[in-house]
C-alpha cells in the first residue's frame, strides 16, 4: 500500500498501520545505514520537511527506493522496486 498518509511514523495512523506492515523505504534506509527520504515541504519546490508518504509491505522487500521531485507539488514521488521475500 502506498500514498500520502499525512502522518509521519511518529503519528497513531502509521503506527496502527506499521504494526501491520513493514514500512519499505524504512528498511531499505537502514539496510544502508541512512535515513529515509522526507517527502514532503509547506510549499511546491520548498525543502522536504517531513516523511509523510509512504509504501508498507508485507512479503515484499524493497530492492531501490527513490524519492523523486513532482513539478508543482509539495510532496515529492516515491518510487520502490518491490521483490518478493524468500
Amino acid at each position: 500500500m502506498c500514498g500520502d498518509f499525512n502522518a509521519t511514523p511518529l503519528w497513531p495512523v502509521y503506527r496502527s498501520l506499521g504494526a501491520r506492515f513493514s514500512d519499505l523505504a524504512l528498511e531499505h534506509a537502514a539496510q544502508r545505514l541512512e535515513r529515509p527520504v522526507r517527502t514532503w515541504g509547506p510549499w511546491p519546490g520548498a525543502p522536504r520537511l517531513l516523511r509523510i508518504d509512504h509504501v508498507l509491505g508485507a512479503g515484499v522487500i524493497a530492492a531501490n527506493v527513490r524519492v523523486l521531485p513532482l513539478v508543482g507539488g509539495d510532496h515529492s514521488a516515491v518510487v520502490v522496486d518491490l521483490v518478493s521475500e524468500r
